[in-house]
């Protein structure tokens, strides 16, 4: 098992912070729906759509309650600059102002 150092673990906690915060002030009135722009439960056994910078990296896996994308191998990615090693995005996804829901 991987261990995160304490500036690893304050970033995550910063960014989901961050991410919480947003869908806070963004939330749609009760009768009012946003539209889905992007959607993924790995069901299909399909990565169509991400865009991993190692997908060798990566695979669909049975989850508690369905299938989950797990990062299960050392990513041979090499940024040029300082980065996250395993980055894996879902592509062609632009929005300005979004809920999510996990």
């Amino acid at each position: 098992m991987r261990t995160l150092s304490y500036s690893a673990m304050m970033i995550v906690l910063m960014m989901l912070m961050g991410t919480a915060g947003c869908a806070a002030l963004t939330k749609p009135k009760d009768n009012e729906k946003m539209p889905l722009v992007f959607q993924a439960d790995f069901e299909d056994d399909k990565l169509d759509g991400w865009q991993a910078t190692d997908p060798a990296a990566w695979r669909i896996e049975a989850g508690r309650g369905g299938k989950v994308l797990s990062l299960f191998g050392k990513s041979e990615y090499s940024p040029k600059v300082r980065s996250p090693y395993n980055i894996n995005i879902a592509g062609d996804v632009n929005v300005s102002s979004f809920v999510m829901e996990l």
